[in-house]
């Protein structure tokens, strides 16, 4: 097995990263910081890009099975397979502001 995946040269920084953020300092004067601090030399697209990937927060989507597996065997079922995604809350818009009627012309 090769060495391990890459892992970046701020994670053992990452908490104070984080709070200087909510404290809202700029990514620039994080970067200074931790090379005042620390010695680490690195650029504010760097540090930006180390706190996009961590807080990215992703859907998550799921494959139902219509049935429950009877003898081990699904009945998963690739021709529906679009239909049985879970799919979010539907929101509720209120009352259209718009209507459209095929007899009118549009103005």
């Amino acid at each position: 097995m090769p060495g391990k995946p890459y892992q970046s040269k701020l994670l053992k920084y990452e908490d104070f990263i984080r709070k200087a953020r909510k404290e809202g300092i700029s990514y620039k004067k994080i970067a200074l910081e931790l090379f005042d601090r620390f010695g680490v030399k690195t650029g504010h697209n760097t540090v930006f890009s180390f706190v996009k990937v961590r807080s990215k927060k992703r859907k998550v989507y799921t494959m139902l099975d219509p049935e429950p597996q009877k003898n081990g065997i699904s009945s998963y079922n690739k021709n529906n397979s679009i239909a049985n995604i879970k799919k979010a809350e539907s929101f509720d818009w209120g009352e259209k502001i718009f209507k459209y009627d095929r007899s009118k012309p549009i103005t």
